[in-house]
């Protein structure tokens, strides 16, 4: 059986994981504190660990990805999602710490994770979307798997949701103002 994390489980555990929450009111096996590190659990203890609406609570992201990357195995599977910084849901809860874009991985993965789809690069210098690897900050490295943005079931049917997947940056930098995205989903595989 995959040991499975659960963080930030809330009352919708996933079936078969341990659930880590704040309140006591919830199917938490564990009740902890996100923020408080490290997490009650050993090192390399979890091959999947699930992430769904709590980064953005979070106050240190640094700390909560090297966490993440302590107790996760190597391979471990990290899947998660997220509002995106263009939701009305990122700004309607007050203890949203922050609002993300696609590109807060870059500071985890080693590479470039954002591979252009539509523009291919050749228009990033005209268009003022040239972005840096900022991967070497951090000691702990994961590999981005998976990134796709989700969005409200009419923009799914105009296109919209197709289209922006297809140009991650171009979305963010030029129409995400005007067609905002709901969520960020994302899977991540710890490299050690």
């Amino acid at each position: 059986m995959v040991k499975t994390l659960d963080l930030g489980c809330g009352r919708h555990k996933i079936p078969g994981a341990i659930g880590v929450d704040i309140s006591p009111e919830t199917r938490a096996d564990i009740i902890h504190e996100l923020n408080n590190f490290p997490y009650p659990f050993e090192a390399s203890s979890f091959e999947v660990i699930h992430c769904r609406h709590i980064i953005e609570h979070i106050e240190d992201l640094v700390s909560f990805f090297n966490e993440i990357h302590r107790i996760g195995k190597r391979g471990c599977l990290v899947k998660g999602v997220m509002p995106h910084f263009s939701s009305a849901c990122s700004y309607s809860d007050p203890t949203h710490r922050h609002h993300l874009g696609v590109r807060v991985f870059e500071f985890f993965c080693s590479g470039e994770i954002i591979k252009r789809k539509w523009l291919k690069g050749r228009f990033d210098r005209l268009l003022g979307m040239r972005w840096p690897n900022i991967d070497y900050y951090n000691k702990a490295k994961f590999r981005l798997r998976s990134i796709h943005l989700e969005f409200s079931p009419i923009f799914r049917k105009l296109g919209i949701e197709w289209l922006a997947n297809r140009d991650l940056d171009f979305y963010e930098f030029y129409l995400c103002g005007f067609l905002p995205a709901r969520d960020i989903h994302f899977e991540l595989e710890v490299v050690k």
